[in-house]
């Protein structure tokens, strides 16, 4: 082994966690009542088109609109690296940041302990 693969193979035994990054999708669907859509704007006479689209408009902006009903559909994987407990610590911090007052020990065991929580 040359002295390049040896440090490789040193850098390997470092990698102490495997990340995976995955989105989880639901699909959501939200019922309006029309004439409910029509209060909305009064001086205009909507087409059903126009109707939808209003509608539409409801679910993207934060008005409170309730969900009708949610279905998830699963997870896919976006991705997986290794990485060193540090990077491990770095990206809990980064994703976590409500959480960086915990000790380095906190997170780690809250780590190590996630994947028999379900067991």
């Amino acid at each position: 082994m040359n002295k390049h693969e040896m440090k490789m193979t040193e850098e390997m035994k470092m990698t102490d966690y495997v990340e995976v990054t995955t989105i989880s999708t639901f699909r959501i669907r939200y019922m309006m009542r029309k004439d409910d859509l029509r209060a909305l704007n009064t001086a205009v006479d909507p087409t059903d088109d126009e109707l939808t689209e209003w509608a539409i408009q409801q679910t993207r902006t934060d008005t409170a609109i309730d969900e009708f009903s949610q279905v998830w559909l699963g997870e896919q994987i976006v991705s997986t690296r290794e990485c060193t407990e540090d990077e491990m610590v770095i990206a809990f911090d980064r994703d976590n940041d409500y959480l960086k007052e915990w000790t380095r020990d906190a997170k780690i065991r809250w780590v190590r302990t996630s994947l028999n929580k379900n067991a």
